[in-house]
């Protein structure tokens, strides 16, 4: 009988051959590699930072009092209050302001200090209201407006400390923020700057002038009406930091 030849050693010499063409033409074509041997040849990569897991450091909480969010809430507050304060001794204290609206539509003492109906100037006289039902229906108008001024800025207060915890976005805190300051400049710069300073002459007064403490509000409450709106949304900015230190 004739020994038959065995035929392993050319079929692994075969099969190897082959496995060695397939990784060459890898190499050289950049060809994707079956998943078997790309298990082979993976590295460990590079962990990424996870903003989920690894949020940014928050300031310590006696840091985030000189914050200018805070500033801001104080500010209105203090306007709130001021406005209130204002309202409440108009009410309790009627006569002593209703006398002061008084003379100043009655423009009776627009004569730089000569005293009362002394020497004024007829080019201006007709602007005058001398009825006491207009005097107490302006009065009571700017009352009414003061006292919406104080409690819109107080509601605004609470909105703006429930935007530091997170349970109120930062517009809404800001929009009744900006609506009571809109009242107080109404107040001070429309009503006793622009209507009694200018239309009835009050500048001519020296007894019945109020110009300068209506100016004085109105720049403070310009000021904390700015404060208010240089403030950025927290969560913005927390955004912000989380993404740049993803980027680092």
């Amino acid at each position: 009988m004739r020994a038959v030849k065995s035929r392993t050693p050319k079929l692994a010499s075969h099969w190897l051959n082959s496995q060695v063409a397939e990784t060459a033409t890898v190499v050289l074509t950049g060809a994707k590699q079956p998943p078997e041997m790309e298990s082979t040849m993976t590295t460990p990569s590079t962990p990424t930072h996870n903003s989920a897991t690894h949020p940014a450091p928050r300031a310590p909480w006696w840091q985030s009092l000189g914050s200018l969010s805070v500033a801001a809430l104080v500010l209105v507050a203090t306007n709130g209050l001021y406005m209130l304060l204002v309202a409440f001794g108009n009410i309790t204290d009627y006569a002593t302001n209703y006398a002061f609206v008084e003379r100043v539509l009655a423009m009776d003492t627009t004569n730089f200090g000569q005293g009362q109906d002394v020497n004024l100037d007829p080019d201006i006289m007709w602007r005058a209201i001398d009825s006491p039902v207009a005097a107490n229906v302006g009065y009571i108008g700017l009352i009414i407006v003061e006292a919406l001024a104080g409690i819109v800025l107080l509601i605004a207060v609470i909105a703006w400390i429930q935007y530091m915890r997170g349970t109120v976005t930062l517009a809404a805190a800001r929009a009744l923020a900006t609506l009571g300051l809109v009242h107080v400049l109404f107040v001070f710069f429309t009503a006793f700057i622009t209507v009694g300073g200018e239309w009835f002459s009050m500048w001519r007064s020296t007894d019945w002038n109020g110009l300068d403490p209506a100016l004085q509000n109105a720049v403070l409450a310009l000021l904390t009406l700015i404060v208010v709106h240089m403030v950025r949304d927290r969560r913005v900015r927390d955004q912000i930091v989380r993404d740049e230190r993803i980027v680092e």
